[in-house]
């Protein structure tokens, strides 16, 4: 079962207007995301109103659009990442457990 690429493309913006934005927002020349990224990536633009379209690249995934709007949408995704650096927070460490066997066994 092959998945249908996820767009949403005004009707009047033509393919060849959008451009791919990179999956290493500092720089890095690869451009595929994992799944969970181009969800998360593409919630980040829908709710700032900024055109997207996403494509299955190999393994990965890359998100598109329109060349206007790919300054601002860096702008956003860095913004977005910036702000959820580290997050979710690790899991609180695990307390020793202590031997209660005396107490239990007065009771």
């Amino acid at each position: 079962m092959s998945e249908r690429p996820i767009d949403i493309i005004p009707p009047d913006q033509k393919p060849e207007e959008w451009q791919p934005l990179p999956s290493r927002l500092e720089g890095s020349s690869a451009i595929t995301l994992s799944r969970r990224q181009m969800r998360s990536w593409s919630l980040v633009l829908e709710s700032r109103h900024i055109p997207w379209r996403a494509e299955r690249r190999g393994f990965g995934w890359q998100l598109l659009v329109p060349r206007e709007t790919l300054t601002r949408a860096n702008r956003e995704l860095r913004q977005y990442e910036s702000e959820n650096r580290g997050w979710p927070p690790p899991p609180p460490q695990d307390t020793p457990l202590t031997d209660n066997r005396t107490t239990t066994i007065w009771v």
